[in-house]
């Protein structure tokens, strides 16, 4: 099979090595072994004109240049943001390269994917315990199909609670919404399992360290579970299921000590017509121990198709956190409108408009005051190969 080398694999897999050089190369190996060599394995096989069977490389590389109308100090990041945290300057949001090897009749299959950019850090920096360890790796796992159909996926994966994903670029808004940063989890280090049930339901078990966790902080498992049904053909939805005990390290509760941490998620998608489509995802979480309280909240999307190159969406997300578990003011919500044009095959322009509001005084307002409210307007460029 031939493959044309991209120059922006090149750009991608030379950002990677900057990252190297920038930390010192010894550092680098001490920490990430096993990502040197897959790197180095990745950037070679990119680089080449041909690739094995089933070897299969894509990704995206995406920035953004962001204004707040409330003209908060520049360099300070913007409450209430998981990635979007900056304004007034353009930021390498995320270069990904995704690698995926699955040849048919092999007994085993292999996604990795590596980035750089400020959402990886933000993502990855999660895991307090362990910063610096993996911290180019968004997913890296193996795949095992089973005789019943089944398959068993061992390693790092993004997390399966909720509609939205740490890849914004797959979503239909550009930022990430309140329900998303101040509710849930974001990746998982464990066990996956998944078996289809018919053509129109499949089913999933999770055991996982914990909440944005490489390392188990206490010895204690997460368990999770999920059911996906196609209702009909306008109707799908979701149940999901994480529970376990969690201290403060991943999950980023404020009291130091295990608490007993239980959620439900439920994602719902209606295709109103050919066009249009309407989405929504709703959260409930218990926590009991150190940290007792509850935090619960809901999405709501609408997604237009304007042509085939031109599509809107629109957003409102709610979180309310009475005992301020999760950082929340209480209740914080957001408006969101995105703006999304393919300009060519490779290349989408986002434009974004954001109107978030919490209970108190939240926001930074100028250099020195606060406010219940806060808009923003963005502009992304998202470069795939």
């Amino acid at each position: 099979m031939k493959r044309e080398s991209s120059p922006l694999s090149f750009f991608v897999c030379t950002l990677f090595w900057q990252r190297t050089i920038a930390i010192g190369p010894v550092t680098f190996m001490k920490r990430n072994l096993a990502i040197v060599l897959g790197l180095s394995t990745t950037c070679l096989a990119v680089a080449s004109p041909s690739l094995p069977e089933g070897l299969k490389f894509k990704g995206w590389v995406d920035l953004f240049y962001q204004y707040d109308f409330n003209r908060s100090p520049f360099g300070r990041n913007l409450t209430g943001r998981e990635f979007d945290l900056k304004a007034g300057a353009f930021e390498l949001a995320n270069a990904e390269l995704n690698m995926v090897y699955a040849k048919k009749g092999a007994p085993f299959s292999v996604v990795l994917d590596l980035g750089t950019g400020r959402n990886v850090e933000i993502n990855n920096g999660l895991d307090a315990k362990n910063a610096h360890h993996d911290e180019i790796v968004q997913q890296f796992y193996l795949s095992l199909p089973q005789k019943d159909g089944s398959t068993l996926d061992l390693g790092k994966f993004n997390t399966w609670i909720g509609l939205e994903s740490v890849y914004t670029v797959d979503n239909p808004n550009y930022s990430l919404g309140s329900l998303f940063w101040y509710a849930q989890p974001n990746w998982h280090v464990g066990m996956r399992w998944t078996k289809p049930f018919n053509d129109t339901s499949t089913g999933a078990l999770y055991v996982v360290n914990g909440w944005n966790e490489i390392q188990d902080t206490n010895g204690s498992k997460t368990l999770g579970a999920s059911y996906a049904k196609t209702i009909s053909k306008k109707l799908s939805a979701t149940f999901g299921y994480i529970g376990g005990k969690e201290g403060t390290n991943g999950i980023g509760l404020p009291n130091i000590g295990q608490s007993d941490v239980h959620m439900a998620d439920l994602i719902a998608t209606y295709t109103v017509s050919d066009k249009h489509t309407i989405m929504f995802n709703g959260d409930y979480a218990s926590s009991a121990g150190a940290n007792s309280g509850h935090w619960y909240g809901y999405s709501v999307y609408s997604n237009h198709k304007l042509s085939d190159s031109k599509d809107a969406s629109i957003r409102f997300s709610i979180v309310n956190d009475p005992q301020m578990l999760r950082g929340a003011p209480g209740s914080i919500s957001s408006w969101t409108g995105t703006y999304n044009v393919r300009t060519t095959e490779a290349s989408t322009i986002r434009l974004e408009l954001r109107f978030d509001q919490a209970n108190s005084n939240y926001f930074q307002n100028g250099a020195a005051g606060f406010s219940n409210n806060r808009t923003t307007l963005t502009i992304a460029q998202v470069l795939r190969f």
